[in-house]
């Protein structure tokens, strides 16, 4: 394998989908299955959890021992990975005690510095929320027990978020957990103690083979966009290889194209598709997207705005995503010669050195293939026609270096699927003033009471609300809104119609809903699932609403349940495969948020 210059940029450029993952990353290290119901992702700007009162300096944050950088480090990687015993440390932060789902792998042993002839690890951590995602994080350990296994703190997967930057464990915990949590939770500081007594942290050292410029070039002379690493464990291997198509090669690794139909898009790498991905030596997914030379990759992923050279110039607000739940089913939306129908081009567009690239648009716009477009314009344009429509350019296609048609749809055209009244209620141990900011990828379709850039709210503890915009008293605060790329949920129940009523009420009870959140949530959904013989039913925790749509408060919470329920209609049952369910530990000032995807 080349080595990759090293490069630590590429993640900034998706930022809109790794801003939640890099505040949760490795947030169930040490702090067991809790921290799902108490996500630091309720935080201000700067990382830094708000309430910062009664802060007590008994429970300082064990320093761990921060060893001397060693570069970039050589490694001599083993042909096959080998899985070996983990160890107790890594046992130990295995939320729910089942040692035996954490597993370690030596990928190969060191070969310069001070760690020289010592292993290179891969661990990985599942965790059980709404579904099942892994922790991975990376080891150099020794044969020796009385040498200290060495974190480094560079490489972290999460399992929270499509694509991971950078992240840190260690910088994690420094940057948060010493100034706040210790304080809130002291029954945790002896599992963090303890793990920093067994371990030292390398902060700085370097894998090129882990490493990845923003651009990469194919053997053909393409160019693809890095979009960060999946959450996706390989080891063990999770992932069918042979279902995936081998499209080429960069840098000598294989790249794979994600069609869609492969089985293993079931959840980590369903909203993947149309992508591509490699495999580095650390057994890590590597994401790419096929190249768009004139796409604004700097402020958005999806969405940016086009000029196009025609008759008459023509600009707009323009989508590449391919809509799905609440969010995005994918950031690139691939279609057919079949579906588009005949096209005529419209103009041209030109990327930042003025090279032009056409682009297409349909002859004509059939109601057969378009009426979903039109329907979902019209909607917010009600004194609206046809030719109102078609005067937008709504849809615009562009074939890429690939020979693939790429869909554009106008922003104004883009499908309505919603996080469906999702609702938050604030639950303090005494009255208090709170001020509640939310950032929906999408945006806001609708909030009562009107959001006003955040509502600024008195909450009772019985969890009445007074608006203090305009007075009146609420029971939740309520919104709908477009979230971002996320993945279908990786477990789910499959429930006759018959039973959906029973089915809601008793899991939610079992998460943690109380009474009246229960009925309030029933009073909204099941009347919208009565029309299907059977429902494919699952749910989004805390860490995927964390990534559709952060939350801050002005008061830092001391537990914290958000919820998202996704389904799907069947005609027929199919298999289903059900999650863990972990009670919400509902404590101190308690916050709770359900809703849905409505389509």
């Amino acid at each position: 394998m080349n080595q990759k210059k090293t490069k630590n940029g590429f993640a900034g450029l998706y930022a809109v989908f790794l801003v939640a993952a890099i505040i949760l990353a490795f947030v169930a290290f040490g702090a067991g299955y809790w921290l799902s119901n108490r996500e630091v992702a309720i935080s201000n700007g700067d990382d830094q959890l708000v309430d910062e009162t009664n802060q007590d300096d008994s429970t300082e944050a064990s320093e761990p021992e921060i060893v001397s950088p060693q570069g970039v480090l050589q490694i001599n990687w083993y042909t096959e990975p080998e899985e070996v015993e983990p160890l107790d440390v890594v046992k130990a932060l295995e939320p729910d005690g089942a040692n035996d789902d954490v597993k370690t792998y030596v990928l190969g042993t060191i070969a310069s510095g001070e760690y020289n002839g010592m292993m290179l690890t891969v661990n990985i951590v599942p965790y059980i929320g709404m579904g099942e995602t892994n922790r991975s994080f990376y080891l150099i350990t020794s044969e020796n027990e009385s040498q200290k296994p060495v974190l480094l703190d560079r490489y972290a997967i999460d399992g929270a978020s499509f694509f991971q930057a950078w992240s840190g464990f260690y910088s994690f915990i420094e940057r948060n957990y010493s100034e706040d949590m210790r304080h809130e939770y002291p029954e945790d500081t002896a599992d963090y103690d303890a793990l920093f007594s067994a371990i030292s942290v390398d902060t700085e050292s370097v894998i090129s083979e882990f490493e990845h410029e923003d651009m990469a070039v194919d053997q053909s002379g393409n160019e693809y966009r890095v979009l960060g690493l999946s959450d996706l464990a390989v080891y063990p291997n999770k992932l069918k290889l042979s279902e995936f198509t081998l499209s080429t090669q960069i840098d000598g690794d294989n790249l794979y194209s994600i069609t869609g139909d492969e089985e293993s898009l079931e959840g980590s790498l369903s909203g993947l598709k149309n992508l591509f991905f490699t495999l580095d030596q650390g057994g890590r997914v590597v994401v790419y997207d096929a190249f768009i030379p004139f796409w604004d990759y700097k402020d958005n992923s999806y969405i940016s705005d086009l000029t196009i050279f025609a008759d008459s110039t023509i600009t707009g607000s323009y989508s590449k995503a391919l809509s799905g739940g609440c969010g995005l089913a994918s950031i690139t939306n691939v279609v057919s010669a079949d579906e588009t129908g005949p096209l005529s081009q419209l103009g041209y567009v030109k990327d930042a050195s003025g090279n032009k690239y056409d682009i297409y648009e349909p002859e004509n716009y059939s109601m057969e293939y378009y009426l979903d477009d039109y329907n979902m314009w019209f909607n917010w344009h009600k004194e609206g026609q046809l030719g109102d429509f078609l005067a937008i350019h709504p849809i615009l296609y562009y074939q890429d270096s690939l020979g693939r048609w790429i869909e554009f749809k106008h922003v104004d055209a883009l499908s309505q699927a919603e996080c469906g009244k999702p609702v938050i209620y604030l639950y303090p141990e005494v009255e208090t003033q709170i001020d509640v900011t939310l950032s929906p990828q999408g945006g806001f379709t609708y909030t009562e009471p009107v959001y006003n850039d955040g509502w600024s709210v008195t909450a009772s503890p019985d969890g009445t609300l007074i608006n203090l915009a305009d007075g009146q008293t609420y029971p939740y605060l309520f919104w709908e809104g477009r979230g971002g790329l996320y993945a279908s949920p990786s477990n789910y129940w499959v429930v006759e119609k018959s039973q959906v009523e029973d089915f809601l009420t008793s899991t939610l009870h079992k998460y943690g809903l109380n009474d009246q959140e229960t009925a309030d949530f029933m009073e909204f959904w099941l009347p919208r699932m009565q029309a299907s013989a059977y429902y494919k039913i699952g749910f989004h925790g805390t860490q995927a609403m964390n990534i559709l749509a952060p939350m801050t408060l002005s008061v830092h919470p001391d537990s914290v349940l958000r919820i998202l329920m996704d389904y799907q209609e069947l005609e027929a049952p199919i298999e289903q495969d059900p999650p863990v369910i972990v009670p919400f530990d509902r404590e101190g000032f308690a916050v709770v948020e359900w809703g849905g995807v409505i389509w």
